[in-house]
């Protein structure tokens, strides 16, 4: 019983957190293929973001995966996370309070 209401828990969380993310940035400039991937992310992929996992989501080259970020990370709706130079990643900036960090997963994913 506890499991099932920490699991509606949880998607309640997901489903209002995409609702939230969307409705705060409904006015950006985001790419058809930016809105994929971000709601990839959003309902719950299990891996890391970071560029290698974009450019497999989106079926593009890693170059077009890191320009994509980039202009998101320009637009405050990604935030790039602390501790790695290389093989950065990203957080979901939900709301003013909500920085959504997708993960944990080996980093092959």
């Amino acid at each position: 019983m506890i499991r099932a209401i920490e699991s509606a828990e949880e998607m309640l969380s997901s489903i209002l957190n995409k609702a939230v993310f969307w409705q705060r940035h409904a006015q950006d400039v985001i790419t058809d293929r930016q809105k994929q991937v971000l709601n990839t992310y959003l309902d719950g992929y299990a891996g890391k973001l970071m560029v290698k996992n974009w450019a497999k989501i989106a079926s593009v080259s890693v170059d077009t995966a890191e320009r994509d970020i980039k202009a998101l990370v320009a637009s405050g709706i990604l935030e790039p996370q602390p501790g790695r130079f290389r093989d950065v990643a990203y957080g979901i900036r939900v709301s003013e309070d909500t920085l959504l960090i997708p993960g944990p997963a080996d980093e092959d994913d």
